[in-house]
């Protein structure tokens, strides 16, 4: 048996959020993977924090990835209380009642959240702008088949 393509657990948590319609209406610019592209002011961003993989039997059984995942918006484009709103949508998609799809590959997922994210920077290039970064860190762990 070859080994699950670890890539298909990404592409679940990214798949899910792009899915959900209140959350497109919240984050016009959309979801993204890493480095979103230029010029976007209101989106969602989609991170790896950390990845582990546990073995038994000198073999992977349990893949388990933290994401950050976060809606980024520019305080003149987006409010503080739509910024909730999204990482509040967020959440609901990647930890609510309805579980997200088992990715390619494997027997099981399980997503949770460990960790709220909160926070506003200071633009480095305009100090008179903040970016508002509200969403959580995820931990997601899909087990191999048997």
């Amino acid at each position: 048996m070859s080994n699950p393509d670890s890539s298909q657990i990404d592409r679940v948590i990214l798949d899910a959020l792009k899915a959900d319609a209140t959350l497109a209406g919240l984050v016009p610019g959309g979801v993204w993977f890493g480095i979103p592209p230029p010029g976007l002011r209101v989106f969602v961003l989609v991170t790896v924090d950390q990845s582990t993989d546990d073995g038994v039997f000198q073999h992977r059984r349990l893949e388990s990835v933290r994401y950050i995942a976060q809606a980024v918006g520019l305080s003149t484009d987006t409010s503080l209380g739509a910024m909730k709103d999204a990482a509040e949508r967020i959440d609901n998609v990647l930890d609510g009642d309805t579980p997200i799809a088992t990715p390619t590959g494997y027997a099981s997922i399980d997503c949770v959240r460990d960790e709220r994210l909160a926070d506003s920077v200071v633009d480095e290039v305009d100090k008179s702008l903040s970016w508002h970064h509200y969403g959580g860190y995820y931990r997601v762990e899909c087990a191999w088949p048997d």
